[in-house]
């Protein structure tokens, strides 16, 4: 409120408020061009592999409630967005988008949902986010307090990704029918 107060009088005003702020806008920028490109980008390679609207949007829907998820909880454990943490909604497409493949892939061999439950693939989705987020948490003890809550925002976000792939992803495909084994895939079955 300070620097556009000051605009107001002195358009072409300087000094560190306005450099911050404009550092910051440009940040948030940045942000909005990186999400939205990688939500295109991966989009269209979910497309290319799994040559299915249904499918991609299968594998997409539980990061729209993973991203919900992830502020609530942030605001929750009083962490906020800054120009540390406002990275972690493009990452978190990225890495959620991945544990939904998984899955998706695997049940698109033609394993029903229930039994999708009950192969190797939910505890390889469940082990490789938790590896993830040590390895991201581990920022969270950072001295560096941007780098502190980056960790700590990474950490939400991979828990929040984890349960709605874990939940919400099966419980959409028991909506869906089972697929015939690579029945308009261009696939056999999964290994």
């Amino acid at each position: 409120r300070f620097v556009g107060a000051v605009r107001t009088i002195a358009p072409d005003a300087a000094g560190a408020p306005v450099m911050l702020v404009e550092g910051g806008n440009a940040v948030v920028q940045a942000f909005r061009k990186a999400t939205s490109i990688s939500l295109l980008t991966i989009t269209a390679l979910l497309l290319l592999a799994l040559r299915s609207v249904r499918d991609t949007l299968t594998a997409l829907a539980p990061l729209g409630l993973a991203a919900l998820l992830t502020v609530a909880l942030m605001r929750l454990a009083g962490i906020s967005f800054n120009l540390a943490n406002i990275i972690v909604l493009p990452l978190l497409i990225g890495l959620g988008v991945a544990f939904g493949i998984y899955l998706v892939t695997r049940w698109r061999s033609g394993i029903p949902v229930a039994d999708l439950l009950q192969t190797s693939t939910p505890e390889a989705v469940l082990f490789s986010a938790l590896t993830t987020m040590s390895s991201f948490g581990s920022l969270a003890v950072a001295s560096d307090p941007g780098m502190s809550v980056l960790g700590r925002t990474l950490s939400i976000s991979l828990a929040a990704v984890l349960l709605c792939i874990l939940i919400l992803l099966p419980a959409i495909l028991a909506l869906r029918a089972t697929p015939t084994p690579g029945a308009g895939t261009g696939r056999g079955k999964a290994r």
